[in-house]
């Protein structure tokens, strides 16, 4: 008995140390697979912070730098507000056009704001109502002098004058330039597109609003155009955005393969950004060819075209505008005239005309009544047209500055 209590007492502690001998081993084994856990936790941890410090880091360079180009965008349109409102008596049509495409943007762009879903700050919201104010008032003074210039145009295009332009906007990349191989020969024939435009805006006593004519149809979808012709072009069916015709565009849009006018624009943007593209070397773009570059960025950008938007060129553009705050023509009349020396064939030719055109223009007759695309001189050698075009184009700059900082990804169209 006692032997059989000795050999169970022997048992047990054998039992024992055994089961201490494979939880120690247990243990070691829990105690190797917790850190290695821990060492692949923490190396996760690591690599996810990292990743996220890369990501803020390159947003927070990009953030900066789309905020940069923002506040020199708001103090360029403070500097032209200033500018046309010390002449205001001097704006003419193209002007005042570029004045109110301006306007749209700022006052989307303060819709925009005015979501509580975005997050624009409170001083931007008051300065985007007080530009909007300074537009309206400088719109309302000089509205009866560019009347005066010629009343009879004035009042045939008076609906692209009256109010802002409030168009359908989408941010959105072209993917690739559309080069074609340009119809060197035609010209943009101003007084058919005046006819067309009359059709389109409901001034012709002869048709109803938005009326498009086979011949007017088949000018403003002629292929292969560049240059002012293609611009134009594309100006008809922002026109007609605006002024609520795109049903009756939509209507003959299948006979150009095309479903949508937004597929039409973004062809159209297509082409002129690769002529844009051809005029810019360097980041420069020949003098002559600067007012048709404002032109091209501004029309495409206003639907929401980023290719147009690109850093580098709104700088270029900002750095056209003078210290009194318009586009100029001449520098000083001795650069201008030694770029005309330095030209050849149409090129000279154009720069000339335009020079010619920017310093007469006030004295030459008016037979047809044409001013659309027609420069004039203001205060200080300043160009009107140019000036509008420059207004109108940094206040889509603002609209997509803006977006691209305080508007949540989801919410862009």
């Amino acid at each position: 008995m006692l032997c059989d209590l000795t050999n169970k007492a022997n048992c047990d502690k054998k039992k024992t140390l055994q089961i201490d001998k494979e939880f120690n081993l247990l243990s070691c084994e829990r105690m190797y697979l917790d850190h290695i856990i821990s060492f692949y936790s923490r190396l996760v941890i690591v690599f996810f912070f990292w990743g996220a410090f890369i990501n803020v880091g390159a947003s927070a360079v990009n953030s900066r730098e789309i905020g940069d180009l923002l506040e020199r965008t708001l103090s360029s349109l403070d500097k032209m507000l200033l500018f046309f409102g010390d002449d205001f008596a001097s704006v003419n049509v193209d002007g005042l056009f570029g004045i109110r495409v301006g306007q749209g943007s700022v006052n989307q762009t303060l819709t925009d704001c005015e979501d509580t879903r975005f997050h624009c700050p409170q001083w931007l919201n008051e300065k985007l109502r007080d530009v909007n104010d300074k537009i309206n008032n400088i719109a309302a003074y000089a509205a009866p002098y560019v009347e005066n210039q010629d009343t009879k145009y004035y009042r045939n295009f008076l609906p692209l004058l009256d109010g802002p332009y409030i168009l359908h906007y989408k941010i959105e990349t072209i993917n690739e330039p559309h080069i074609l191989e340009h119809d060197g020969n035609r010209k943009y024939d101003e007084l058919k597109g005046d006819r067309c435009l009359s059709l389109l805006i409901g001034t012709d006593e002869m048709e109803p609003k938005c009326s498009v004519t086979e011949d007017c149809w088949s000018f403003m979808t002629e292929s292969n155009q560049h240059g002012y012709y293609i611009t134009h072009q594309l100006l008809y069916f922002i026109i007609a955005d605006k002024i609520g015709c795109l049903p009756a565009i939509e209507l003959r849009l299948k006979s150009l393969g095309e479903s949508t006018v937004r597929g039409l624009e973004t062809k159209l943007c297509g082409h002129i950004l690769a002529d844009a593209k051809r005029a810019t070397i360097d980041n420069h773009v020949a003098f002559f060819q600067q007012d048709l570059f404002l032109e091209q960025s501004l029309l495409c950008s206003i639907l929401g075209y980023q290719n147009f938007i690109r850093p580098q060129w709104v700088r270029m553009v900002l750095a056209w505008q003078s210290d009194d705050g318009c586009f100029k023509f001449i520098p000083s009349m001795t650069t201008v005239d030694t770029e005309i020396t330095q030209l050849q064939g149409e090129e000279r030719r154009l720069l000339l005309l335009m020079k010619q055109e920017a310093e007469n223009i006030d004295q030459l007759p008016s037979v047809t009544g044409r001013k659309l695309m027609r420069e004039k001189v203001m205060k200080g050698e300043c160009l009107a047209h140019k000036t509008g075009l420059g207004f109108g184009l940094v206040g889509s700059y603002i609209r997509y500055f803006v977006r691209s900082l305080y508007v949540p990804q989801e919410l862009n169209p």
